[in-house]
C-alpha cells in the first residue's frame, strides 16, 4: 500500500481537550487538502488530492462506507444507492479514520486489549465529530445559524447552505448549544400504542440564568409532551401525521403556539411500518 500522510489526532489525554483536538485535526486537514478557505468542503476532492479512491460497490445494510488499506491504493468504499448527502458525510467519516493510524484514543489508564470496545466506540464517535466539523466548520456554521430564528424552515436552510442533511444540521447545532433542542423519541408497539422511549432537553449555550434555563426546559417539555399527546390522537383517529410520516421522512405541525417536527426511523419497506419516531422542537 502506498503511504498516505495525514494529520493525527495524537494521543487523547482527557476528554475535556476533545473539542479544541476536533477543530486542530480539522484545521490541517483543511490546509493538506488546499480547502483551508472555503465554506463548503467537498470529500471528493479532498480524497482526490490525497490520493485516496473512492468507489461505490454494495455493501452490507449495516454499513454505508469502510476504509480499506488492504489495496495498493488507500480506497474508501461508498455503499452505492445512498442520497448524495449521506455519501458526502460518509465519505468524512471515513476520512477521518486515517487521523487514528497512528495512535487509537485511549484515555490514560485504558488497555487496548482490555478496552477494545470502548476504544473502538470512541474512535467511532470521534469520526462522526470531524466529519461533521469538516462539512460544517464551527466558526462559521455557529455565526450563519445565529442569523436565522429557530425553526423547521431555518434547518432546512443551513442543510441546503452546507449540504447536509437536515438531521446533520440539527446534530451540530444542538452539540455546538447554538439553539435550545428537545428531542423525544417514540416507540411503535406491535399492538399500535405509542410508548415514549427517552426524552431530552439541550439549552443553548447564551441562556446562562438558572431560573431562565429551568423555564425554558420546562417549556420545550411540554410542547413535546402536547406533540405526543397529537400523534396519540392521530393514531386513534384521522391518521393524517400518521400518514405523512409514512410517506414523508420529516413532518412540520403546530403545537399550540408553537412548532414541533418528526421523522421516521426503522422504517419497514416491506411491511410499510415504522417502529419509530423523534420529534423535535427548536427555540
Amino acid at each position: 500500500m502506498q503511504k498516505i500522510s495525514f494529520p493525527q489526532f495524537g494521543a487523547l489525554h482527557h476528554k475535556a481537550y476533545i473539542p479544541l483536538r476536533i477543530d486542530a485535526v480539522v484545521r490541517r486537514i483543511r490546509d493538506l487538502c488546499g480547502l483551508s478557505g472555503s465554506e463548503a468542503f467537498d470529500p471528493y476532492v479532498c480524497a482526490k488530492r490525497l490520493g485516496i479512491e473512492v468507489r461505490f460497490r454494495e455493501l452490507p445494510p449495516d454499513t454505508s462506507g469502510r476504509l480499506r488499506l488492504d489495496f495498493r491504493t488507500p480506497t474508501i468504499e461508498l455503499r452505492s444507492g445512498e442520497n448524495e448527502r449521506r455519501h458526502r458525510f460518509t465519505l468524512c467519516h471515513e476520512l477521518a479514520h486515517l487521523s487514528f493510524l497512528c495512535a487509537r484514543p485511549a484515555l490514560s489508564g485504558e488497555v487496548e486489549y482490555f478496552d477494545c470496545v470502548d476504544i473502538d466506540d470512541r474512535e467511532e464517535q470521534l469520526c462522526e465529530r470531524i466529519a461533521s466539523t469538516l462539512l460544517m466548520p464551527t466558526s462559521t456554521f455557529r455565526n450563519k445559524a445565529r442569523a436565522f430564528t429557530p425553526s423547521y424552515e431555518s434547518l432546512l436552510a443551513m442543510s441546503q447552505a452546507f449540504d447536509v442533511s437536515i438531521h446533520a444540521a440539527l446534530a451540530r447545532i444542538r452539540e455546538l448549544r447554538i439553539w435550545s433542542v428537545g428531542e423525544m423519541i417514540w416507540k411503535l408497539r406491535d399492538n399500535g400504542k405509542l410508548e415514549r422511549y427517552r426524552s431530552t432537553v439541550r439549552i443553548k449555550g447564551a441562556i446562562r440564568g438558572r431560573e431562565e434555563r429551568m423555564r425554558m426546559e420546562t417549556q420545550t417539555q411540554r410542547i413535546l409532551i402536547e406533540a405526543e399527546n397529537l400523534l396519540r390522537q392521530d393514531l386513534l383517529g384521522s391518521r393524517i401525521l400518521w400518514h405523512e410520516l409514512s410517506s414523508s421522512k420529516y413532518v412540520c405541525f403546530r403545537v399550540a403556539d408553537s412548532f414541533a417536527f418528526a421523522r421516521q426511523s426503522s422504517y419497514n419497506s416491506h411491511t410499510n411500518e415504522f417502529k419509530e419516531v423523534r420529534g423535535f422542537v427548536v427555540h
